[in-house]
This record gives structure tokens, C-alpha cells and sequence, in this order.
């Protein structure tokens, strides 16, 4: 498996190791920010370091869960038109952040890393590292099932139902 950061990545992570407060450089602010922000960012990123040459390919063995969210279109729709009335938008914001969550929070615990997000679906990665590659097979399997029981079937407050396929 190759993975390659985007040149506008590095350049986004690499600026926050030298932030500054005021006139005086600050390592907990710093450090906070950082912190802050690689807990939206793939490990990938965060943790190998950022002074390897651009572009740069890895190759590395692991596993990867595609998972893809059914209903959100419906959703969209039915939001698009309580917009209307002020109150769509905040409601569809705070909908698929909690339905998101719960999936991420599922990957997360399992040992996975969310590499991309694209619209309506994620993709997450199980890297080798000590453990075996069957072992790792085994947390992604068991993440997925996990999700699938927890995630899938999930009406919303306006009776849309939301589905995750993996």
C-alpha cells in the first residue's frame, strides 16, 4: 500500500511545530494547537515526520475499511426544506456530526485511523505495525461488525433512516 501526503498537508502541519504568542514563542500553546489539531488529521500525517521530500511514497502493509453512509441525500433534502423556516441547517449539521462520531469513535477504539473523508463516506486504516497482519484483519472485521451493529438502521429525529455499508 503506498500513501502519499499532499503537498498541501505538510505545508498546513509543518507551520504549527514554530507557532509563536505574541512576540514570544510558546511551547504549551504551541503544543495545545497541535494537539487540537492532529486529532482531526490521519496519523499518517501526525506521526511520521514532516521533513521527508515531497512527494514522498511509504509502502507499509495494513487493512482498509471503506464505509459508506446511506440516507444522506434524503436527509439533505428534508433539511434543505426546514431551512426555510431557520432551523434546517443546524439540524443536519448536528445530525451527521453524532452519526459520524459514532462511527469514527467505533474505528478509533478499534486501533483504526480515518485517512479520507469524502462526502458521505470514510476510509480507515489499520496499519501494521507489532501485531500480525491477521491480527490487524481481525480488529477491522471486528470494527465493521461492531459498527454494523450499533450504526446501521439509525432513524433520525425527522424519520430518516441512516445506513452504513462497508
Amino acid at each position: 500500500m503506498d500513501y502519499t501526503p499532499t503537498r498541501h498537508t505538510v505545508s498546513f502541519v509543518r507551520p504549527l511545530t514554530r507557532l509563536r504568542v505574541g512576540k514570544q514563542k510558546s511551547i504549551f500553546a504551541g503544543t495545545y494547537k497541535i494537539c487540537k489539531l492532529a486529532a482531526n488529521v490521519p496519523d499518517l500525517v501526525v506521526y511520521e515526520g514532516v521533513d521527508r521530500p515531497i512527494p514522498d511514497v511509504e509502502h507499509f502493509h495494513g487493512v482498509l475499511l471503506f464505509a459508506d453512509i446511506s440516507g444522506f441525500t434524503s436527509l439533505t433534502e428534508i433539511y434543505t426544506q426546514n431551512s426555510k423556516k431557520g432551523s434546517g441547517a443546524d439540524h443536519l449539521t448536528r445530525t451527521l456530526n453524532g452519526y459520524i462520531s459514532e462511527i469514527v469513535d467505533h474505528i478509533l477504539r478499534a486501533g483504526g485511523d480515518i485517512v479520507n473523508y469524502a462526502g458521505d463516506a470514510m476510509l480507515a486504516l489499520w496499519r501494521e505495525r507489532r501485531k500480525e497482519l491477521s491480527e490487524i484483519l481481525t480488529l477491522a472485521v471486528k470494527c465493521s461488525l461492531n459498527i454494523q451493529d450499533k450504526c446501521d438502521n439509525k432513524e433520525t429525529e425527522v424519520g430518516v433512516k441512516l445506513r452504513v455499508k462497508i
